[in-house]
């Protein structure tokens, strides 16, 4: 009888050492990868620990530096160790600083305005009206204007 006791003391202690151990492994922090990482989103959380639990300390904009110190899950630590904890979600993170959007009301920098008679990429004549200080082709001939 004793011997069925200490034999399910045993296999219990086993088993909770390794469900304990198993937790522990899963929670180590993984090899942070090397060189910068960038933003790619237009704004991102920065948390005081790895979760949406942990209180929003800081906001980082789309393409900002960062540098991974550690990994827990889909959590990257960007605080040297010894400083304030700051962490930001993992898959908003990649490795090429991203093009900065543009922003509404101002053109795209490959459609930017040309100026007259400038030829664009695709080789077209920009055919927009001169402006007003400009003279215009037809005035060739005629002379100028006193002012």
């Amino acid at each position: 009888m004793r011997t069925r006791r200490f034999s399910a003391r045993i296999a219990a202690s086993t088993l909770a050492a390794l469900i304990a151990f198993s937790a522990i492994a899963h929670a180590q922090p993984t090899q942070p990868p090397e060189g910068p990482r960038y933003i790619k989103s237009e704004r991102v959380n920065v948390r005081g620990g790895p979760g949406t639990g942990n209180s929003v300390i800081e906001v980082l904009l789309l393409g900002a530096e960062v540098q991974i110190y550690a990994v827990t899950g889909d959590w990257a630590r960007i605080s040297p160790p010894g400083k304030p904890e700051k962490w930001v979600y993992s898959p908003l993170l990649q490795a090429e600083k991203p093009q900065p959007k543009p922003q509404k009301g101002h053109p795209a920098p490959e459609k930017a305005r040309m100026g007259p008679g400038q030829k664009d990429q695709s080789g077209t004549k920009d055919q927009s009206k001169p402006k007003q200080d400009e003279p215009s082709k037809d005035s060739k001939d005629q002379p100028a204007k006193p002012r």
